[in-house]
């Protein structure tokens, strides 16, 4: 081995520095251009990411925006809408279903469609078919309304089953309506008959009465004479019914005018305080917070209230407690009166507005006949049914919707501000 001298050792030390060092900047240069390359890129990513997330964003705003559109038509429907998963929970409850329901819909979410309609049976609440729509309905009384329930398969994709749907409809008001256009062509048939046969029976009965009236003068024995006075008598009750008979089937032209149905109902309850007073009855009367003004006959409604009022009195022969109250809904105003004379048999509700249907051995049967004629002739409802304690009436009258001609602003919706309860009067005074 040849002898190197410190000096070519030493440069020969220099010159493998001075290689890797030259190296090493290579390997860093091509590291910094290498890092360069991948901030470049990073960047670039970094705003694609942007770019998308802006995308994604605005996208969930425009979902979000489609959602809470929708959630405010589903909570603006006057139809209620209840959605349901397979097993029967609640995933969505619209605020009308709730109204109709009497529950709060956040607390019925996650809950039980059972438990809300417990008085049916689950094979009812479910579609006979898979058809998406049903052509019948079910018909179930919930807290006082008559609700219309159809159910409809909610599906996904490939068609599959998710859940159902519910849609509820009240139908308290049309089926009320219903009847009482029902009531009223039977009324008009029977009205025209009755008239018919009315005139046709009262000539021969004053032929009976003057017959009888000639014998009477003519006879000295006093059997003859008192069964000649049943017959008069007997003729003149005829008679009475008849002339009754006739003021029914009569045609009726109402003098309608804006009138304040809570001064008509005082007006009533004034003339009636001596019956009401001597029949030992409790009178409780609560009137609505606004005076309810319509356009109607001021003396047909004291006529139908009067009406309502004495049969009320006459199923308290004993004496009793009589509650009236008027209340303001969204059809107008309500009229109702509850007695306590032990209600109505059940099987006679459907035919107590009808003529000359009574239960009293001398009623007419036309007192609540006559009720109903006038308040349809209001185009108001009225109708009958047992509480626990008696008997209710209610009679429905539309409002004034519009502003009447002179008046301020605050008779645009046929109310005006009043509030007042009157309970158990004790003296007339008390009405005014």
């Amino acid at each position: 081995m040849p002898n190197i001298s410190p000096e070519q050792e030493d440069r020969e030390h220099y010159l493998f520095l001075q290689r890797s060092l030259e190296d090493f900047n290579k390997a860093t240069l091509r590291m910094q251009n290498a890092f360069s390359n991948l901030e470049l890129k990073f960047e670039k990513i970094n705003r694609e990411l942007e770019y998308k997330n802006a995308e994604l964003e605005k996208v969930i705003e425009e979902k979000e925006a489609v959602r809470n559109y929708l959630q405010n038509i589903l909570e603006s429907l006057a139809t209620g809408v209840i959605v349901t998963d397979l097993n029967g929970k609640i995933t969505i409850l619209n605020r009308c279903a709730g109204l109709f329901l009497g529950i709060v819909p956040k607390r019925a979410i996650g809950g039980s469609l059972a438990a809300v309609f417990p008085e049916m049976n689950e094979a009812d609440l479910r579609p006979a078919s898979a058809s998406p729509v049903l052509s019948s309905a079910e018909k179930v009384i919930v807290c006082g309304r008559l609700i219309e329930l159809y159910a409809v398969p909610l599906t996904g994709k490939a068609a599959s089953e998710e859940g159902m749907i519910y849609i509820l409809r009240d139908v308290t008001r049309i089926t009320k309506l219903e009847e009482m256009e029902k009531r009223t062509e039977k009324f008009e048939a029977l009205s025209e008959l009755s008239a018919n046969i009315a005139h046709e029976i009262r000539n021969p009965l004053g032929s009976i009465e003057l017959f009888a009236s000639l014998l009477m003068k003519e006879s000295r024995e006093k059997k003859s004479l008192d069964r000649l006075a049943q017959i008069v008598s007997a003729v003149k009750n005829v008679d009475s019914k008849i002339t009754n008979l006739l003021l029914f089937t009569r045609k009726q032209n109402p003098l309608l005018k804006r009138i304040n149905v809570h001064r008509i109902l005082k007006e009533v309850l004034l003339f009636s305080h001596d019956i009401i007073e001597k029949g030992g009855i409790s009178l409780s009367v609560s009137y609505a917070e606004r005076a309810p003004y319509i356009n109607g006959d001021a003396e047909m409604l004291k006529q139908a209230f009067l009406n309502i009022l004495l049969n009320a009195l006459q199923a308290m022969p004993d004496g009793g407690a009589l509650k009236i109250k008027t209340t303001a809904v969204e059809s107008g105003i309500e009229i109702t009166f509850a007695d306590r004379g032990g209600g109505i048999a059940e099987e006679n509700i459907p035919k107590i507005f009808n003529p000359f249907f009574s239960t009293r051995a001398r009623g007419s049967g036309l007192g609540l006949a006559v009720v109903h004629t006038i308040i349809d002739i209001h185009e108001g409802v009225v109708q009958a049914r047992n509480t626990d304690k008696g008997a209710l009436f209610s009679i429905s009258l539309p409002l004034i919707r519009k502003k009447a001609p002179g008046r301020v602003n605050r008779f645009r919706s046929g109310l005006v501000s009043q509030s007042e309860q009157v309970m158990m009067p004790r003296n007339k005074e008390q009405y005014r």
